[in-house]
């Protein structure tokens, strides 16, 4: 059985639920990327997993990217898979909605516990509470009554809790839904997937293939240098081979492990110091065998990335892993896992903490001096181009904008999916996709770009946007820094099916691409005469927005809540939109030359030093713009000043 036929049988069964009693409501998908165009619910094939939650549980916090309270399907497989339940809250809550959910989490372990149920849950030093209850190699042919039953041990323990923490705090709401919700929900998802609403079903037939028992899958842990071998420079699938031997030849710790693998096996992939994290699973591909370049080696490919890279300290203080062998002495090469070990290990890795402040667009209208319209006409060419530049004047908030675009879209504040670089006149490919620089032994060895890098994150959580900041574009010459990828930003040639081989590229490795999921915001400086117009090839693969100062009622309000009266906030802001005005009439400026408001948006808290502050502001940063713009006419540049002066 295929990934989709399982959510679709998933989905059925708990649709038919539904229809049997209309309490019984659950998530499903909302946002559509193009490696999900067919899911029922979150998840990716890629990453081998999809989940959902009942709407009847605590599903939501504040600041949450997942929900609260899951049922997770992963280690998808033939004939099975693993069928499990998480509970995920911040240790700090920032309001009761928090604290309510945080209170929950505990009692549900403990009620679980005392049950008899194995349960899984991790450091109080994390920042994020998780749980984890698992029932292991599920046989797709009785998906339908363990899923059910699964259900029911769950809700036996969750729902006695929910009614507790509802006594202590009266107003928790644990964002439940309403049947029209639900309804509304499960018709957007049949509209996406095309097909006719209400569902009508047929009975799920699964038959199982016959075939051989296959052999135990052994657990491994496998410890890699970054100086030889850093795992993130390699994408899922890549196939890689590690010697038995070390570089004298000698045989590696525990040479007999190296023996045992076999095809198949899962390693847990540890990049040592100075990294010392987790980094992906790995699977066997090939057992002990003999390269002609190599020796001996092992082959195997990379699985998938751990969304959480859990470190070697959080490892040491987990409770669940005081047996574990590698933990207790980590010299060597390969070491050999218990299936239990490595269970919980994997778990934690993909236990995502999130503890981001949400922003919306409500937050987004208080935070910028811009229109509520202007913002969203923002997003939407965003979303739809992928790729916009932000041109105005020095001083217009033009960083401060791209990174807020980037939350807002996100729908947190989340510095993880955010890079931020500023090009200049020394910026180059090889600075940002990849090229030779020199390591710590004095040699000169291929390196990865920062843009590089930020694709292959991006590559490993299809699911969410990921949002690439350049400040400054037209400082650096951009032909020579975007190289080949000026063809791959375009938002129609995003995707493997447009892969080119990189200029400097590793051997058998595999073409490069821009995900679907990367957005570029560049900033662009409209009064510097010294930098380079951006050329035509760049400029048409990009939606341009001018950003202009804005002294209207939002700054003033703004100058006001900082204590500045409203009398002085009304003057600044109306000698500041007089002086643009000369600017902009200027025929040798414009409005590409005109003063930014964000010269005035750090306000002393001592309001009795309001006018000296603003006069300092006007004397050491606006006099010395003016006498750049205005160099040959100094009387002009002495009336524009005094026509600042608020007295």
């Amino acid at each position: 059985m295929t990934y989709l036929e399982l959510q679709r049988h998933f989905f059925e069964h708990l649709y038919k639920r539904y229809q049997e009693d209309n309490t019984f409501t659950f998530s499903v998908r909302r946002a559509f990327t193009a490696n999900a165009k067919q899911n029922y619910f979150i998840g990716t094939e890629k990453s081998n997993y999809f989940a959902f939650t009942l709407w009847s549980l605590p599903c939501y916090y504040r600041g949450a990217s997942i929900d609260a309270a899951v049922f997770i399907i992963n280690r998808i497989e033939k004939d099975h898979f693993r069928l499990g339940f998480q509970f995920n809250t911040k240790r700090e809550p920032v309001d009761n909605q928090n604290e309510a959910t945080l209170a929950l989490g505990p009692l549900i372990y403990q009620k679980a516990k005392a049950s008899g149920m194995e349960v899984h849950t991790n450091e109080p030093s994390n920042k994020m509470f998780w749980l984890g209850i698992y029932k292991e190699k599920v046989p797709l042919n009785e998906f339908g009554s363990t899923l059910d039953k699964f259900i029911a041990e769950v809700r036996a323990i969750v729902d006695p809790a929910v009614d507790k923490i509802k006594s202590e705090y009266k107003d928790w709401s644990g964002s439940f839904i309403n049947q029209t919700d639900f309804n509304t929900s499960i018709q957007k998802l049949y509209s996406k997937l095309g097909k006719p609403y209400p569902p009508v079903f047929e009975s799920p037939k699964i038959s199982r293939d016959p075939e051989e028992p296959k052999e135990k899958v052994n657990y491994w842990w496998l410890n890699c240098n970054p100086g030889i071998w850093k795992i993130e420079n390699h994408q899922v699938g890549d196939e890689q081979t590690y010697t038995s031997h070390n570089e004298s030849g000698n045989k590696r710790n525990i040479y007999e492990n190296f023996k045992l693998v076999k095809p198949g096996d899962l390693v847990i992939a540890y990049e040592a110091t100075p990294t010392k994290k987790v980094k992906a699973v790995l699977e066997i591909t090939h057992s002990l065998h003999y390269d002609d370049d190599e020796g001996e080696v092992i082959s195997f490919k990379i699985k998938e990335f751990v969304p959480s890279q859990v470190s070697w300290e959080q490892l040491k203080k987990t409770d669940s892993l005081e047996g574990c062998r590698v933990l207790k002495n980590n010299q060597g090469s390969l070491f050999s896992l218990e299936e239990a070990d490595y269970l919980i290990i994997y778990d934690l890795c993909k236990a995502v903490e999130d503890d981001s402040e949400s922003y919306t667009i409500d937050d987004a209208d208080k935070d910028l001096f811009l229109e509520r319209e202007e913002i969203e006409r923002m997003m939407l060419s965003l979303k739809r181009k992928k790729n916009i530049i932000l041109q105005g004047a020095p001083g217009v908030g033009k960083t401060y904008l791209a990174k807020r675009l980037a939350f807002l879209q996100i729908g947190k504040k989340d510095d993880n999916r955010v890079e931020m670089v500023q090009f200049h006149q020394s910026y180059a490919y090889e600075d940002f996709i990849r090229g030779f620089r020199p390591n710590d032994k004095g040699k000169f060895t291929l390196a990865n770009g920062i843009f590089f890098d930020f694709c292959n994150k991006a590559l490993r959580d299809p699911d969410n946007g990921y949002f690439f900041v350049i400040d400054e574009i037209n400082r650096g010459n951009l032909s020579k820094i975007f190289g080949e990828l000026l063809m791959l930003i375009e938002n129609d040639k995003r995707g493997p099916e447009y892969a080119v081989p990189l200029t400097y590229r590793r051997e058998g490795e595999s073409k490069f691409y821009v995900p679907e999921n990367v957005h570029i915001i560049g900033t662009m400086n409209t009064a510097d005469r010294s930098l380079a117009i951006v050329d035509y090839a760049l400029r048409r693969r990009f939606a341009f927005f001018d950003v202009e100062p804005k002294y209207k009622e939002k700054f003033r309000k703004y100058l006001e809540d900082a204590s500045i009266s409203t009398d002085m906030a009304v003057k600044i802001a109306m000698k500041l939109h007089e002086l643009n005005n000369r600017i902009r009439q200027d025929k040798d400026l414009g409005a590409g030359f005109m003063v930014g408001h964000s010269y005035f948006c750090q306000v002393p808290q001592d309001v009795t030093t309001a006018a000296d502050w603003y006069t300092e502001i006007v004397d050491q940063e606006i006099r010395p713009l003016l006498n750049e713009y205005w160099y040959d006419n100094e009387s002009k540049v002495t009336d524009a000043i005094n026509e600042l002066y608020l007295i």
